[in-house]
């Protein structure tokens, strides 16, 4: 059920990147109703199987000529990365507060996500640069 109309491409292409985009981006445990609405749709119409319904995931893989059962993986080992990264109170929206996750890995930081978050609470209403985490982690003030 390849799509050779490139609009129609496109606007199944949207769609699913809409998911993807929920799912990276919200939380599920949000108290924010809506975001945690949108991960859990997200959640369910991309890793709801054997569904061959016209807008289900498989079907709009299928039309852009992905195997859905590969992006599921990937869609999942994404996750896996980000939401304790969540759970650790990082804004995973923007991605600053993945790169800094990033840099302190690379610095060979014990926790990173620990440091992050002792930080984020300490601090809760200033802004966490890169710079002060890699202060905080090298003993500066």
């Amino acid at each position: 059920m390849t799509s050779e109309d490139p609009g129609i491409r496109k606007l199944i292409a949207a769609v699913l990147g809409s998911a993807v985009e929920d799912l990276v981006k919200n939380d599920p445990d949000s108290r924010n109703r809506k975001e945690s609405t949108e991960y859990l749709n997200a959640y369910h119409w991309v890793f709801q199987e054997d569904n061959k319904e016209v807008y289900s995931f498989e079907t709009v893989c299928e039309s852009l000529d992905l195997n859905a059962d590969e992006l599921r993986t990937k869609i999942q080992q994404a996750l896996d990365y980000l939401n304790p990264l969540k759970e650790a109170g990082l804004d995973c929206r923007s991605s600053r507060g993945l790169t800094a996750y990033q840099k302190l890995q690379e610095l060979q930081v014990d926790d990173p996500l620990a440091v992050m978050q002792e930080m984020y609470q300490r601090e809760p209403n200033k802004k966490i640069t890169l710079d002060k985490l890699i202060k905080h982690c090298q003993g500066e003030k």
